[in-house]
């Protein structure tokens, strides 16, 4: 059980740790900071602080005497709220004031009651007021965290109309599993003290061990996913804005068709000249729809002619499109997959996969290569 629980320290300490650093590469990166990653920092900061203060409590670097022992910060009650303020601020909603301000002054209370009862118990020799007041203090932690996670929920599930322009440059999916998550902590949370409510806190130091192991672990996700995706939806909005200052949406009509041009030539004109496999949810039907011809002779006509089926033979208009971006120092400063996926790809994987099978390299390769 040692051995365990020493483990279980190393990842604590080593998850605190990588918390701090990601807090700190935004600012030594000297990039400007925008809201939304300030919000997601303060968040891994504060579970970082949280499990830093848990793992010096219960280690050989505890802090002697009675005051600096029970001087806890109660760090945790601010990780779910700034959750709520990172998804507000990432899914481009209006950010709560309100909420900011009541959950400051609560923690700021918090710790202005904890030195008076700090100071009353200390001058009475009283211990107990000090553990009768932990356990108070954190079950209100835990229905504010409640509370406000049901907040998140709300807005990420139920209110999708509200965030219409994420879900375009951005997939939320780990957002949703992040809250699969959350549910799963706070659940562990709510377990952990109600035992150790009913046992006098004798299980203490077993009972939030997975907790903080599971946070710690989280840290690493948080790093990688918000981060990034957050990183990557920045970039293809921007993107997007220069691609549509370039590109003439002049969509040819009808009149364009000569008889004596060829079918599958005019297919290819009026794809160039549209843009329309930018769209990423474009179908057969959706083409054939537009052209004015079924949707079987159109499929007839491209396996014929071009050996490929639709999906391949919007993804080549799609490649080619990539090609003349990547060798562009124009946009030499936009990611490669956020290039692809405003080229119409709608995955990561999808547009790797085309792009190796139309050109035999990687788009990263390609780019190098063609620098």
């Amino acid at each position: 059980m040692n051995a365990v629980i020493i483990i279980i320290n190393i990842v604590l300490i080593a998850g605190a740790i990588q918390g701090f650093l990601f807090v700190l590469f935004p600012v030594i990166s000297k990039k400007k900071i925008s809201k939304t990653i300030v919000f997601l920092n303060t968040m891994v900061f504060f579970i970082s602080a949280n499990n830093l203060q848990a793992w010096l409590s219960s280690s050989k670097f505890a802090f002697q005497g009675y005051i600096l022992s029970n001087l806890e910060i109660p760090w945790y009650m601010l990780v779910v709220p700034s959750f709520f303020l990172f998804l507000n601020s990432y899914l481009e909603q209006n950010i709560s004031k309100r909420l900011l301000k009541i959950t400051l002054a609560f923690f700021t209370l918090q710790i202005f009651l904890r030195i008076i009862l700090i100071s009353i118990g200390y001058s009475s020799y009283n211990n107990n007021i000090i553990n009768d007041y932990t356990k108070v203090e954190e079950t209100i932690n835990a229905l504010f965290s409640v509370f406000i996670f049901i907040l998140s929920i709300k807005i990420l599930f139920f209110d999708f109309k509200s965030y219409q322009k994420a879900i375009y440059f951005s997939d939320l999916k780990w957002l949703r599993a992040f809250i699969y998550l959350g549910v799963f902590i706070i659940s562990f949370w709510i377990f952990a003290i109600a035992i150790n409510y009913y046992t006098n806190n004798k299980y203490q130091n077993i009972t939030y061990l997975p907790l903080r192991l599971f946070s710690s672990l989280l840290i690493y996700w948080i790093g990688y996913q918000g981060l990034f995706r957050f990183n990557l939806m920045e970039n293809r909005i921007a993107l997007k804005k220069k691609l549509s200052n370039s590109i003439k949406n002049s969509k040819p009509t009808k009149q364009i068709y000569k008889e004596n041009i060829e079918e599958i030539e005019f297919l290819n004109n009026y794809i160039i000249k549209s843009k329309i496999f930018l769209d990423p949810n474009l179908s057969l039907n959706d083409f054939a729809l537009k052209i004015g011809k079924s949707k079987n002779h159109i499929s007839n006509l491209i396996n014929t002619q071009t050996n490929y089926n639709f999906s391949d033979y919007i993804n080549c208009f799609r490649v080619n499109f990539v090609k003349k971006i990547l060798v562009n120092s124009e946009y030499s400063n936009y990611t490669v997959i956020a290039i692809g996926l405003e080229a119409g790809f709608n995955s990561k994987s999808t547009f790797y996969k085309a792009f190796k099978k139309f050109t035999g390299k990687s788009p990263t390769s390609y780019r190098k290569e063609n620098e």
